[in-house]
């Protein structure tokens, strides 16, 4: 199954602590009736509950806008918008074109194995934090330990990044055989921390983590949890020691 979404590239350089502010200013740009742009249904003002079709980035240290095939029409209208001033954390701030690329990917299962990197993968809701606080009582191990070093854990959170890509592909319009996917972990540690969502809401967030996988995934779209605000960001590494 093939795959086309675009990225808007913004002249502005943000840091990733500004991305909730970010998208708050281009929301009072961008039409209301534009629903993906804030991932709320307008009628009952509830979260829509599908990988989201427009997400809010920094890339090449830049603010980006990555927008599926759907909403490639309204992309392009707040695209022709620009430059245009807005309010970021109430100070006046001018987004200027930097940028716009068409990416075509798919989710064809590979015979060998892709390698990433993700510094900010969110693994966790409140469903999959209460298994990984059974599992921890299980074997004895504290669940806010800052590294994730025991076997079992690890296989524990492989299994979650399994899990992600499964389900994103499958929200993107892509079967992926759970069977056939293949995980594989870096043979290094894993750091594990809390980090503030937005809105106070505090999640388990995994950096330095590396993994190989049978699957291209498409390094502008987010894998796991808050990928709407920049998080689930994979970097592609030439290699790595695996378990």
């Amino acid at each position: 199954m093939s795959l086309s979404y675009y990225v808007l590239y913004l002249h502005n350089k943000v840091q990733a602590r500004e991305i909730y502010a970010c998208r708050g200013m281009i929301l009072q740009m961008a039409s209301r009736e534009w629903e993906a742009w804030h991932n709320h249904d307008l009628q009952s003002g509830r979260s829509l509950r599908r990988y989201p079709s427009i997400q809010y980035k920094i890339l090449d240290y830049r603010l980006s806008v990555v927008a599926l095939e759907s909403e490639k029409k309204q992309l392009f209208d707040f695209a022709a918008q620009l430059p245009k001033w807005g309010s970021l954390n109430k100070q006046p701030v001018q987004l200027r074109f930097w940028k716009m690329h068409r990416f075509d990917t798919s989710f064809d299962l590979l015979p060998s194995f892709r390698f990433y990197r993700c510094d900010n993968f969110l693994p966790m809701k409140s469903e999959q934090y209460q298994a990984y606080q059974r599992h921890c009582q299980e074997y004895e191990l504290p669940p806010d330990a800052p590294l994730i070093e025991h076997p079992k854990t690890r296989n524990f959170f492989a299994g979650l990044i399994k899990s992600r890509i499964v389900e994103q592909a499958q929200s993107l319009g892509a079967y992926v055989d759970p069977d056939l996917l293949q995980i594989r972990l870096a043979n290094s540690p894993i750091r594990h921390s809390l980090t503030t969502y937005y809105k106070e809401t505090r999640f388990s967030k995994l950096s330095e983590l590396m993994f190989g996988v049978n699957l291209s995934w498409p390094v502008h779209l987010g894998l796991g949890f808050g990928v709407a605000l920049g998080y689930g960001m994979l970097r592609p590494i030439k290699t790595m020691v695996t378990d």
